[in-house]
């Protein structure tokens, strides 16, 4: 059986990201996506040299490949220990899903003797694919509860500039505390139709501050 390296080194290192990425969102951890880069090709390398662990060293280099990997992403701080856990039950959840995938589309993805998968395709594709559709579902998700939270907020509203009179959907700002000469001030944009004219006009005659 001929393995090559690079399949080895994608699947870890699209897997090890996807495990390590969601672990960070549940514990709310933020952190620059450089260091869960690091971590997953810290992954990715101890992966392929796995291959040269034998017998009870196996554990030992597996639990500190994982101890390596979550430092790369949170350093030694308190959320360390929780990081680790929650990346190694995601790592467990994750191999049950794939075999469940596999197993309900009737994919054959053993060798005859079991131990290790073949396929046409690195399974971090498929793990790919399945993230960015999660998270395309979530983003679309976060977006209609934002939009329903705002929408309380949102009221119709006339601009009176001189003569003109323009119609806007305009959000209610509570936190807005922002006064000028005693008067309270609103934010427009330029693209409210006359908006842009009228500001040049008032710049020219001198009735605009800053």
């Amino acid at each position: 059986m001929v393995v090559y390296v690079e399949w080895v080194l994608l699947d870890n290192l699209l897997m090890d990201y996807v495990i390590l990425y969601g672990a960070a969102v549940t514990l709310r951890f933020r952190c620059p996506w450089w260091r869960i880069a690091l971590g997953s090709a810290v992954g990715a390398v101890g992966a392929a040299i796995s291959v040269f662990v034998h017998g009870i060293f196996v554990y030992v280099y597996k639990i500190s490949l994982l101890l390596a990997m979550s430092v790369c992403v949170c350093g030694r701080g308190k959320k360390l220990f929780w990081y680790i856990l929650l990346t190694a039950a995601y790592t467990f959840t994750l191999g049950g899903i794939i075999v469940g995938v596999f197993n309900l589309l009737h994919v054959d993805y053993l060798t005859s003797d079991g131990l290790m998968y073949t396929l046409n395709v690195p399974v971090g594709v498929y793990v790919t694919a399945v993230a960015l559709f999660a998270v395309l579902v979530y983003s679309l998700y976060k977006y209609i509860v934002d939009v329903k939270r705002v929408s309380a907020h949102v009221v119709g509203a006339a601009v009176t500039m001189g003569s003109v009179v323009a119609r806007v959907r305009a959000f209610r700002d509570s936190g807005n505390t922002v006064t000028y000469d005693g008067k309270a001030v609103c934010f427009v944009t330029g693209r409210i139709k006359g908006f842009a004219d009228y500001y040049a006009a008032c710049l020219l005659r001198g009735q605009t501050v800053s």
